[in-house]
């Protein structure tokens, strides 16, 4: 069940800002920077689960009070009552909620941290060009080994024995290889992939890496628009707008296909049939 599973470690531990001078970083050493952010969004996320907590026990409280209210004018009457309504106004739901929820200095604090850790380790994190370097290895690890996308996506990358689950590719791993594939022009590729991360993502549950099928479409329409497949290159730039009527590029593309198309039936051949 391994004999892909280093490849695709290859692909997931990409190396950022390299230049072919300098010495090839070892893998493992991307792993231990994905460690580093597993640590920290791991502190940052137990930090917003106890702001979480607060805010909720705050909001239990508020509903209570308004659960409560059954006569307004005598609760009023009581003047404590009325300071505590304008302070948790002025006061509670300003520092307890509004401020903890859109303040920075958490977000900052976790950035900083990792950056620190990341800077010691002497890592450059992997960028889009490295994404597209890995793409060409792919095209050609498929080509010489003779591999259908479809054998390819569904390969099993690793075993979780403890799960009994088998690892493969996600739809969003398709798009992203497909999307590459877009960018290197490498048109028959990209559809071939993204109609992979279609297929995909129409079985697989939702999942962190989770896509929409409308960002499959916005490569994979003006690709086979590139390839002269109009008839689908339409139905699919079609399902674009269906989802995002405003969509500007499939708004021309809608144009110009319809144009092709058009043009395509005024100038094709008249086919005699006998009497």
């Amino acid at each position: 069940m391994f004999h892909l599973s280093a490849f695709f470690f290859t692909l997931c531990l990409v190396i950022g800002n390299i230049n072919a001078e300098e010495e090839e970083t070892d893998p493992q050493r991307l792993l231990e920077l994905e460690k580093v952010f597993v640590e920290q969004l791991e502190a940052y996320m137990a930090k917003v689960d106890k702001i979480r907590a607060n805010i909720n026990r705050f909001l239990a409280y508020v509903d209570v009070v308004h659960d409560d209210l059954d006569d307004p004018e005598a609760y009023f009457g009581n003047p404590i009552n009325s300071f505590t309504t304008i302070s948790r106004l002025v006061n509670n739901w300003k520092r307890e909620v509004i401020d903890v929820i859109f303040t920075e200095s958490a977000v900052d604090e976790h950035h900083k941290q990792v950056a620190q850790e990341v800077v010691q380790m002497e890592i450059e994190h992997p960028t889009e060009n490295d994404l597209q370097a890995m793409t060409n290895d792919i095209l050609q690890y498929q080509g010489q080994n003779d591999l259908p996308t479809a054998e390819l996506a569904n390969d099993v990358l690793y075993s979780n024995n403890e799960d009994n689950q088998n690892i493969t590719l996600t739809a969003s791993d398709c798009y992203a290889i497909g999307r590459s594939c877009h960018k290197l022009e490498l048109s028959d590729f990209a559809v071939e992939w993204l109609m992979e991360a279609r297929s995909l993502l129409a079985r697989e549950p939702v999942t962190f890496a989770s896509i929409k099928d409308v960002q499959i479409l916005q490569y994979l329409a003006p690709t086979l628009q590139e390839l002269g497949n109009l008839k689908l290159a339409n139905i699919l730039n079609n399902e674009i707008l269906k989802a995002d009527p405003k969509h500007e590029e499939a708004l021309k593309a809608k144009v110009d296909i319809e144009n092709k198309l058009l043009l395509g039936r005024l100038t094709a051949p008249i086919v005699e049939t006998n009497q």
